[in-house]
């Protein structure tokens, strides 16, 4: 080892002894490390000899040298070491938490959202320790998402679930096989077992499901399902021969429900506690070949008054055949309605708003399926023709017109069309309105809207005292120039008001949060 290794050396030991010294005979943080005078003097003014200074600046270059692979090694063992102690830090402020608090965390990494589950993570977690599946498996809401491919999963989950917050959800057949049938009758014999835990079911049937049908009925012929708040049954071609599989069910705390193709038999005081439904029925068949399979007006109308208090109602019905039953009917519960005629012919005839009034609906939307623009002042015409459906409008505060499938042009502009429509209507008091809006689905066509590019939906709304104005539809696509905004183009009424008499308008842009469906 040469002379200014060793010299060097001994200049750090001397500095770091030095500064344990200072650690023991002083309270302070703050220490330094003492070098050699000579390296702190003015060389350009004394008279060293120039051998000295050189052999002083190469000890203190070797000195630096040390030091910095000392510092390079320190780190290295530092970040070693922060890492180890990281995880270990981690997994010690884990055991420390209570079962509780890991539960919660444990819920949010297996649930993608209140009505289902990643397997896969469920999977992983359960393989971390035995107290990681020990919690994981006490809590319900991760198994509460039954698997509705494979009966034995269903089961495994099922038996995992002790509080009544199971998701049920069966699909009918995929096909004619055995397998399949067997599948299908299983489920509906796992439902029946497991019905007091349950509270949100979706079942689906169709033709496929006749070989079986039979069976399922006998399975579930009667059940108590004292916690069931959502209920969704979706039918295609054999709704009259299933619309007596719930009729003897025991439901008290149904809420919800969402029927397709089936008018179910369901008792009055089951039908009388509904608050949210949705109805759509005779869209499998075409317009003019009623059959008896179909749904008939009568059925459809007799249902619906039956829902004594409902207050979210969306009909998306077409009326087969006319109606000759009690007149006069009211359903005074509803608050929001979404009325949906899909085809020109369902708007053309008679529609439920025709038979039935709806004297305290505070928001309704109305869906048109039209094959052009061109069509639409008929259709208007035609749809509010009765003096039911005018009466019902008395006191509305939100009103929405959706268009699909609409293409061409028309010899007056749309938004004057609906403009001079609505105005027209008889009750309507526009000074009572909150707000007016346009839409107009991009993937059912984009006529109506098309000036806008990627607006799916434009909305007129009153500000303070401001009333909207009578001639605000109109006006839009004429004031549109000044904006090319997305989403929801949303136009204050004070605004509007004063671009009357100014020549100007402002809008203001919302993000759709919770669409425009009731």
């Amino acid at each position: 080892m040469d002379s200014i290794t060793e010299d060097a050396r001994c200049i750090i030991n001397s500095a770091v002894e030095l500064f344990t010294e200072q650690r023991q005979t002083s309270k302070e943080t703050q220490y330094g490390f003492s070098w050699p005078a000579c390296w702190n003097s003015n060389l350009a003014e004394n008279n060293a000899v120039y051998d000295e200074v050189k052999r002083d600046f190469r000890v203190s270059q070797t000195v630096e040298e040390i030091l910095r692979q000392m510092l390079s090694s320190a780190t290295s063992a530092m970040e070693k070491l922060k890492g180890e102690f990281d995880t270990m830090t981690k997994k010690r402020v884990l055991h420390t938490l209570p079962d509780e608090i890991i539960a919660i965390i444990l819920g949010h990494c297996c649930c993608s959202d209140d009505m289902g589950m990643d397997l896969y993570d469920i999977k992983n977690m359960l393989l971390v320790s035995r107290r990681f599946r020990s919690i994981l498996l006490g809590i319900p809401s991760v198994w509460s998402q039954l698997n509705p491919h494979y009966i034995k999963t269903a089961k495994r989950f099922a038996s995992y679930v002790t509080t009544p917050v199971i998701t049920m959800e069966i699909w009918g057949a995929f096909g004619p096989s055995k397998r399949e049938s067997r599948r299908v009758q299983e489920f509906y014999g796992l439902t029946a077992s497991i019905s007091s835990r349950i509270r949100r079911m979706t079942l689906t049937l169709s033709t496929r499901d006749l070989p079986h049908l039979e069976t399922v009925l006998q399975a579930c012929s009667s059940m108590s399902l004292p916690f069931l708040e959502d209920l969704s049954l979706g039918v295609s071609n054999v709704g009259h021969q299933c619309r007596f599989l719930c009729s003897n069910w025991e439901m008290p705390y149904l809420r919800n429900l969402e029927i397709s193709g089936v008018i179910p038999e369901l008792g009055p005081g089951i039908l009388s506690q509904i608050e949210s439904c949705s109805v759509a029925a005779n869209w499998e068949r075409r317009a003019e070949d009623f059959e008896e399979e179909d749904w008939g007006t009568s059925e459809v109308v007799q249902f619906l008054v039956s829902l004594t208090s409902v207050k979210y109602l969306l009909l998306d019905v077409q009326l087969m055949d006319e109606y000759d039953g009690q007149e006069g009917l009211s359903m005074c519960s509803v608050d929001k309605l979404t009325l949906s005629l899909r085809t020109l012919y369902a708007a053309m005839k008679l529609n439920i708003m025709d038979i039935v009034r709806f004297p305290s609906i505070s928001s309704f939307k109305l869906k048109l399926g039209i094959p052009s623009l061109e069509r639409l002042e008929e259709v208007l015409e035609s749809v509010s023709s009765s003096s039911i459906f005018r009466q019902s409008l008395t006191s509305i505060a939100h009103f929405t017109l959706s268009l699909g499938m609409e293409h061409g042009s028309s010899a007056k502009t749309p938004f004057q069309i609906i403009n001079d429509w609505y105005e027209q209507l008889e009750y309507t008091k526009l000074e009572d309105l909150q707000s007016v809006t346009l839409e107009s689905p991009r993937e059912k066509g984009h006529g109506l809207l098309s000036f806008t590019g990627s607006i799916d939906a434009v909305r007129v709304v009153r500000v303070e005292q401001v009333a909207i104005p009578e001639n605000c539809i109109s006006e839009i696509q004429s004031s549109w120039e000044r904006f090319r905004q997305r989403k929801v183009a949303i136009f204050d009424s004070q605004f509007i008001v004063e671009s009357f008499t100014l020549g100007d308008w402002a809008a203001t842009v919302e993000e759709e949060s919770e669409g425009f469906s009731m």
